[in-house]
């Protein structure tokens, strides 16, 4: 099993995708926490290979991220998952 890299910068711990502070952490059912735009847009490369929401996996440990509501358009599964509240504690939205 492979160690999870700690995501850190100066000013704090940061999205894994983007490398940058998180804005809007999403967090998925395995804990780990990404940006809603850099989940988003994890989905949306997702999207041609997949067909419903719960065929997502986490982009660092590959963990089903499902099952959600199906119903919704592609471009809105980013805002299914959680928010994480100690992280928008952390970096809240300017």
């Amino acid at each position: 099993m492979m160690a999870a890299a700690k995501i850190e910068t100066e000013e704090g711990p940061c999205c894994p995708i983007c490398l940058e502070q998180f804005n809007i952490p999403r967090q998925l059912p395995c804990a780990h926490s990404f940006c809603e735009k850099c989940l988003q847009s994890h989905i949306t490369t997702q999207a041609g290979k997949i067909t419903e929401l719960s065929n997502i996996k986490c982009p660092v440990c590959r963990n089903p991220a499902g099952p959600f509501i199906k119903d919704r358009p592609t471009s809105e599964w980013a805002t299914l998952f959680p928010v994480n509240t100690v992280l928008q504690s952390i970096f809240p939205v300017k």
